[in-house]
């Protein structure tokens, strides 16, 4: 990634975290507010999303298509969400969840149009959401480095769940380096 993407991303993580370490979270959608529980704060919001899953032995560079490209067989499911608590899809109501306490991992995808969420250390497979962007080859409709920031923000707040959040923000750099 290059270096001004690089120090874009952690200053706006460290933005983030200001507000989020503070029990901040995003404003919360009017058709979704219903299903959040007391104390859960919205961390990140990707829209136009998919899910699949995926063989985690296989390497993401060897996917046969690439998540969220044209041909890859996700479902668009809506918008993706991150919380304190878990990570969701939704349209008009929530179709498939992910409650921290039940995942092992999350990544983002190294082309950081993603995340992949693992059950167990061990996993036969792991779900994938992804950005669509079904536009001609080559071209994107969406801007890369806001897709990067929001799923980074899903990798934080699990890092948080999971008491790891200093840990985590220690390693960005190096990672968006691309040394890890």
């Amino acid at each position: 990634m290059p270096a001004t993407s690089k120090e874009r991303l952690i200053a706006g993580i460290d933005r983030w975290l200001e507000s989020y370490g503070r029990g901040k979270g995003q404003f919360r959608p009017v058709n979704l507010r219903s299903q959040f529980a007391t104390g859960e704060l919205l961390a990140s919001v990707v829209s136009s999303v998919g899910w699949t899953e995926r063989d985690p032995s296989v390497p993401v560079a060897d996917w046969a298509t690439r998540a969220g490209a044209r041909g890859w067989t996700g479902r668009a499911e809506g918008a993706a969400y991150a919380t304190n608590q878990r990570a969701f899809l939704a349209g008009r109501k929530i179709t498939r969840e992910w409650p921290w306490i039940d995942v092992y991992s999350v990544r983002v995808l190294p082309d950081w149009t993603g995340v992949m969420i693992a059950g167990r250390a061990d996993a036969e497979s792991v779900d994938v959401l992804a950005k669509e962007h079904h536009g001609a080859p080559g071209t994107r409709r969406f801007d890369p480095f806001d897709v990067a920031f929001r799923f980074l923000k899903f990798e934080g707040a699990f890092a948080q769940y999971r008491g790891h959040l200093d840990e985590w923000v220690r390693s960005l750099p190096d990672r968006l380096a691309g040394n890890t």
